[in-house]
């Protein structure tokens, strides 16, 4: 019998052994007995795309029942429940799906993400009885599949399921835990399982450039994300501006409206890699990578024996640790000396290891991050963690595949040059970057074609402030603007200029109105606790003018000038600068608490009252 017609008799069995299960008092069971005997299902295919560079990575198999009451995956998959039938139905959409993908044109050369439900697969039987051999029978290699995860209930036994995802991952195919933010099991599943994916729910994608607590949320689950070793899909997207935020937040992967709509073929996207950001993935504040610690080392394969590490270890004495990796290059985990050499000491300990694989030794949880996470990142994983002795090297991974590792010692030497060469060059005051950091920084963006934002923030009313009260006074309120500007930010570019002036840059351009207005909003709502009493009450202060005559100032205010600069329109730094003055100057003129933003390729005059796109001009009122 053919390899095609194998595949199709198990894929009668499964329908059969569904049907006796299946009573048929109810319309319902009628129905879905049908549906088994006729395997009345559709899969339609949707492209999962590289966020940075729009190249196609797989596609996701979708399941649709027929058009009535159980055409909806989810309804279709409650019915089956409710008739004993489940695991039948998730086998059999699994087995089609792998069929219909492996006959499209994609199917010579793509990955297919196969969901299977959390039920499924803890039967026990369900990877090397059925799909695993499916796959083979169609020509196709495990490691072009990937397996999502998908959930309908709560899961007791979180053990059991990350044994049989183990196996999933033993056998070749990739592991992808779906809905992460929205399931029942999300994160406990996460720490257990390890899988190679993670896919976000579209919840926190759809919007996240005009929300700062989803992309808040996002940054924190890429960055646990990538310690671990998992790429990040993000679901769910349809708008260009939710995708420049996934690219500078160095999401590896999305899917959505925006590059295809589900269809029975596996379509391709029709957003072009040239539509697509020109954020590059690879930069934090510093503008340095895990990537610049990335040193060659020798791994370990999972089968390599006790006995073998332990003659290894002896023969080499100069090396503490040993990463280890997957033929494929996907790591596993880490061998330490210490701890390798103490649990062969313990009575008996040879005896009872010396013939098993390394993999029952290893350090299954070292710190594993991607080449592109920042070096404070880096940093802050290991500062934040307890990982007691084994505080002796990070495993480095390029898209989940190993490339070496880095010494904690050359991090803190790294980390130790920056902090010094950003002392150098920092304002004494705020402690922020001073002209020349910020000089470098616009300059490299211009020089790379960059689109980006850049805020030029001015207090208002500072100096009459500093003389009605202090200059220590007056410090305190540059330093409250400093801090306030970092944690607004959220880990852009911020320098103080000099005085009252301070510059803030986002590569993240849609972001740049927004966090004018949070800016704003919260200078405007804290800065009264730096006057007395009876001038919060006068609603200001009297001092003297630039003429020296006496008048009345309102609180301060903060006027922000901001410029969006598009890809490859300026080159040189003065022009930047001019703009960046000019469009300060005009949030000043419009009034306190005001930001004003310039298109530096729209006019060079607008009234903000008339509506003219090129300027928007927002005041907050207080």
């Amino acid at each position: 019998m053919s390899q095609s017609g194998t595949c199709c008799q198990r894929c009668q069995e499964i329908a059969d052994s569904a049907c006796t299960k299946i009573a048929t008092a109810s319309a319902e069971g009628t129905e879905l007995r049908r549906i088994f005997r006729e395997r009345d299902l559709t899969t339609l295919f949707q492209p999962l795309v590289a966020c940075d560079s729009g190249r196609v990575l797989g596609w996701e198999a979708l399941l649709r029942g027929p058009h009535g009451p159980l055409h909806r995956p989810l309804d279709l998959f409650r019915a089956a429940e409710r008739h004993g039938c489940l695991v039948e139905l998730d086998v059999l959409s699994q087995r089609l799906a792998i069929r219909r993908f492996a006959e499209s044109p994609a199917g010579s050369d793509g990955s297919l993400f196969l969901n299977v439900m959390i039920e499924s697969v803890q039967t026990g039987a369900h990877l090397h009885n059925l799909t695993g051999p499916c796959v083979e029978n169609l020509g196709m290699d495990s490691n072009r599949v990937v397996m999502e995860i998908s959930e309908l209930h709560p899961t007791a036994d979180i053990g059991a399921l990350a044994q049989a995802v183990s196996h999933f991952q033993r056998e070749g195919f990739r592991v992808a835990l779906d809905d992460v933010g929205a399931g029942y099991n999300g994160l406990r599943l996460w720490a257990e399982t390890r899988p190679d994916m993670i896919k976000v729910d579209r919840y926190f994608v759809h919007g996240i450039h005009a929300s700062d607590e989803k992309r808040r949320f996002l940054e924190a689950i890429v960055r646990l994300a990538h310690s671990l070793g998992s790429q990040v899909v993000g679901e769910g997207l349809e708008e260009a501006a939710d995708l420049e935020v996934l690219v500078g937040l160095n999401v590896e992967m999305a899917q959505g409206y925006l590059y295809a709509h589900p269809a029975p073929v596996p379509p391709f996207p029709t957003h072009t890699p040239a539509d697509h950001p020109a954020t590059r993935r690879d930069e934090g504040p510093t503008g340095q990578t895990a990537r610049t610690l990335a040193e060659p080392h020798e791994s370990l394969l999972p089968f390599h024996s006790v006995a073998d590490v332990a003659d290894i270890f002896l023969r080499v004495p100069h090396i503490d640790f040993y990463p280890v990796v997957k033929p494929d290059g996907q790591v596993l985990g880490m061998v330490w000396r210490r701890e390798f050499m103490n649990r062969l000491l313990y009575r008996y300990g040879y005896d009872l290891f010396h013939r098993k694989p390394i993999n029952r030794l290893m350090d299954r949880h070292p710190i594993i991050v991607d080449v592109r996470t920042p070096l404070e990142t880096v940093s802050r994983l290991i500062t934040d963690s307890d990982f007691g002795h084994r505080k002796e090297a990070v495993i480095l991974v390029d898209n989940g595949r190993y490339v070496g590792v880095g010494t904690f010692t050359e991090l803190l030497r790294l980390i130790t040059d920056i902090k010094v060469q950003s002392a150098h060059y920092a304002n004494p005051l705020s402690g922020l970057p001073g002209n020349i950091p910020i000089r470098a920084e616009l300059q490299r963006l211009l020089d790379e074609g960059r689109a980006f934002t850049a805020l030029y923030i001015d207090l208002d009313h500072f100096k009459p402030y500093n003389d009605h009260y202090s200059y220590e006074d007056g410090d305190k309120i540059i330093r409250h603007v400093s801090h306030l500007l970092q944690r607004v930010s959220g880990g852009e570019f911020v320098g103080h200029i000099g005085g009252d002036d301070f510059v803030l840059i986002t590569r993240l351009s849609s972001r740049g109105e927004a966090i004018a207005a949070q800016l704003i909003a919260e200078f405007a709502s804290s800065i009264g606790r730096f006057y007395s009493a009876v001038d919060r009450e006068a609603g200001g202060i009297v001092g003297k003018d630039r003429q020296g005559e006496p008048r009345r100032f309102p609180l301060m205010s903060l006027s922000i000038g901001a410029v969006h600069v598009r890809a490859d329109t300026l080159s040189h730094q003065q022009h930047l600068s001019s703009l960046m003055t000019r469009a300060k100057k005009a949030a000043k003129a419009a009034g306190g608490n005001t930001w004003y933003l310039l298109e530096n390729d729209g006019p060079q005059v607008a009234n903000p009252e008339n509506g003219n796109p090129p300027f928007v001009s927002v005041a907050n009122a207080t």
